[in-house]
């Protein structure tokens, strides 16, 4: 799962820092998901969570959780 991409090229690490999950991220992180992974506009985990500040902006029906 932690080398999944949604329809966007986000893995689960991206999705957690776009909602603000820390929790989430320090497991990820710990399994062994690439902070360094990059979805199809180019963004970094880090760089998506920083553009949406952590509200989860993209809504649940894109979550790592349902894809």
């Amino acid at each position: 799962m932690r080398d999944a991409v949604d329809t966007k090229g986000r893995t689960p690490l991206h999705h957690a820092h776009l909602e603000g999950q820390m929790p989430c991220q320090g497991i990820l992180l710990e399994s062994g998901c690439s902070e360094s992974a990059t979805d199809s506009e180019g963004q970094t985990p880090k760089q998506l969570g920083a553009a949406s500040m952590g509200k989860g902006n993209e809504g649940g029906g894109n979550s790592f959780l349902n894809m």
